[in-house]
């Protein structure tokens, strides 16, 4: 450090020193770095609060194939399965719950953990004084959310597999086509409720949970 003397006081009666930094900054690591400790950051608080997630990624989207696909299924295909291609309706249907799914985990890890991060526990806050730039701190938080939707995604592929739900090649697409659809979900809304102040309630959020309730609605009116 360097020392550089300037006048001080009114007057000049008095001297006193202000100290400079002599040599610069050393360079900040690059984006992808940065953004991948975001992710880390993320990753790291999911490793403690993981089972806490298991009814909304594992179970809950199990039981309403079950319900909807073998359940409510039985009863479709009593009715023949011309109208469906002639596959059972639980064949039918299951992609669909996998696309439901995948909206659902797209928008719960964008909504309330984005808002959470700048109003609550505000981990954005805490990233933000960091080396970390906005963009990192976003980039990052979107990796965590790709990996929370391909996690999911996968489970359910894997009990659609299980269940013999899967009979065509063409379901090796079934992973990157929920994966984009959860990532075209989370993004917008992510950027929405950023801006967000104050919530005053939980319509939006509830919402998604709704839709397959109400897209199973919609195809039952249309049955009969």
């Amino acid at each position: 450090m360097s020392a550089q003397t300037l006048p001080g006081g009114y007057g000049g009666s008095s001297d006193r020193e202000m100290t400079a930094p002599s040599a610069p900054l050393a360079n900040l690591p690059s984006s992808a770095v940065l953004s991948f400790r975001a992710f880390r950051c993320w990753l790291v608080m999911y490793q403690r609060t993981w089972r806490a997630s298991v009814w909304s990624s594992v179970l809950g989207p199990l039981f309403y194939l079950g319900a909807m696909g073998y359940g409510l299924g039985s009863l479709v295909d009593k009715n023949g399965t011309a109208p469906l291609g002639g596959v059972s309706y639980v064949i039918f249907v299951a992609p669909a719950v996998l696309a439901v799914h995948s909206m659902n985990s797209g928008m719960g890890n964008a909504l309330f953990p984005v808002f959470g991060g700048v109003h609550w526990n505000r981990i954005y806050i805490a990233a933000k004084a960091t080396m970390l730039r906005p963009a990192d701190i976003y980039r990052g938080h979107l990796l965590f959310i790709t990996m929370r939707i391909a996690m999911n995604a996968a489970c359910f592929i894997v009990f659609m597999a299980a269940f013999g739900l899967i009979s065509s090649p063409w379901a090796a697409l079934l992973l990157p086509a929920a994966v984009l659809l959860g990532v075209a979900f989370a993004t917008p809304c992510a950027a929405w409720i950023s801006a967000v102040v104050v919530i005053r309630g939980t319509r939006v959020p509830v919402l998604a949970d709704e839709l397959p309730a109400h897209l199973a609605r919609v195809d039952l009116f249309q049955r009969a």
